[in-house]
C-alpha cells in the first residue's frame, strides 16, 4: 500500500485533495477554453469554461486570478435560475 499506513497524513504534503488539479497536471492538453457572453463589447466581462466535470468561472480582467468551480449540478441550477428570472431585481 502506497502511502504506507503507519505514516501520518500530516507527514505526506506532497499529497493533492484536489483531483481535478491533479488530473489537469497528468493532462495538461485540456486547458479551459474560455467564452464570454456575445453581448460583451469590452474586457470587462465574466468567462466560463468547462473542464471534465467543472464549471469555472473568471473575471475577464483578471484572467491571472485562481476562477470559481461549480460543479455542475451548482452551474446548471444557476442558468435555470436565471432563465427563470430568479436573479432579476
Amino acid at each position: 500500500m502506497f502511502p504506507p499506513a503507519d505514516v501520518p497524513r500530516r507527514h505526506l504534503p506532497w499529497i493533492a485533495v484536489n483531483v481535478t488539479e491533479v488530473l489537469q497536471m497528468i493532462n495538461p492538453t485540456e486547458q479551459p477554453q474560455w467564452q464570454r457572453a456575445r453581448r460583451c463589447a469590452s474586457d470587462a466581462c465574466v468567462e466560463v469554461a468547462k473542464v471534465g466535470g467543472q464549471y469555472l468561472l473568471r473575471d475577464s480582467k483578471n484572467p491571472d486570478r485562481p476562477p470559481m468551480r461549480f460543479t455542475e449540478a451548482e452551474w446548471h441550477a444557476f442558468v435555470a435560475g436565471t432563465k427563470d428570472g430568479d436573479f432579476d431585481f
